[in-house]
């Protein structure tokens, strides 16, 4: 990726005082990365930068609809650190799977946490503008809420394919926003009063290199992560072209996933910390930070 960037381990020195700027923050998907993404928020506040908008996709919006909702980032902490997996983990019925495409989880009691966490219902009653992304299955690309319920929107955006059935709204299928654009720039690229784009860039869980012959798969997941990562490259060239200040911020914390909630506390408190370091000196309240010594080659 261009742009400044700061990446969990680097030598670096911190972040050195910036130019004022209008600050639009940025959350990607990652599996199960909303611990990751509230550490970051932490950090955000702790150095008093607010955003005048925000994007999320997948874990990124649960925790960028939670943020605009009006929860600060240790109501976000203490909501989701308890979570255990059997207050989402409702399993798809045979019948479910004949009503509509499949999914080993509903995700009807995902959405009733998400309505039961929100401080509010709509998109018009946050705090300040978010959009959330969703893979839109029948038009075959993402989609932007902004506007309307807040839970089902963020329910579609973090409906992984596979672990959740697609959420139906106003007549269509959506999964996870992930699938096909990891990193929602575009509103904000859109957006006047956004003059610095702060990302919270969650890596792409890794898989081993493979000894023999890949399966479907196998295939599948690499041309998924392909695609990806040109789409990010487009995004980011689109944010240079724009005039805004692109600053990716990209941990490494512990992997969290449905079987090992209790490693979020961990995942929460190293991301925190990497930003700080990252963002840390000379942070304002309106200001993102300026050239680090050490951004990535």
């Amino acid at each position: 990726m261009d742009g400044e960037r700061h990446r969990s381990g680097s030598g670096g020195e911190r972040a050195r005082s910036g130019r004022p700027g209008r600050v639009g923050v940025c959350l990607t998907s990652g599996f199960f990365g909303f611990f990751a993404h509230t550490g970051f928020v932490l950090a955000l506040e702790r150095l008093g930068i607010r955003p005048v908008a925000a994007t999320g996709s997948s874990a990124g919006a649960i925790v960028a609809a939670l943020w605009a909702s009006g929860r600060d980032g240790p109501e976000i902490r203490d909501r989701l650190l308890p979570l255990r997996r059997a207050e989402f983990w409702d399993l798809a019925s045979p019948l479910d799977w004949l009503r509509g495409p499949p999914g080993l989880l509903r995700g009807d009691a995902m959405q009733r946490l998400l309505e039961k966490h929100l401080a509010c219902r709509t998109f018009e009653e946050c705090r300040f503008p978010v959009a959330v992304n969703a893979f839109n299955v029948g038009a075959r690309r993402a989609t932007y809420f902004r506007s309307g319920p807040l839970a089902p929107a963020v329910r579609a955006s973090a409906s992984l394919p596979g672990l959740f059935q697609p959420a139906r709204i106003a007549g269509g299928w959506y999964l996870d926003g992930g699938f096909v654009e990891k990193t929602p720039l575009a509103p904000l690229l859109e957006r006047g009063d956004v003059d610095v784009v702060l990302v919270h860039h969650l890596r792409s869980t890794s898989a081993p290199a493979l000894a023999g012959r890949p399966g479907v798969l196998d295939v599948l997941r690499s041309a998924l992560e392909t695609l990806r990562g040109r789409l990010d490259e487009t995004l980011l060239a689109a944010a240079e072209r724009s005039g805004k200040r692109l600053v990716v911020v990209e941990p490494d914390p512990p992997r969290v996933d449905p079987f090992h909630l209790e490693r979020g506390a961990a995942a929460l408190e190293a991301a925190r910390e990497h930003a700080l370091r990252a963002l840390g000196a000379g942070a304002t309240a309106t200001a993102a930070p300026a050239d680090a010594a050490g951004r990535s080659a």
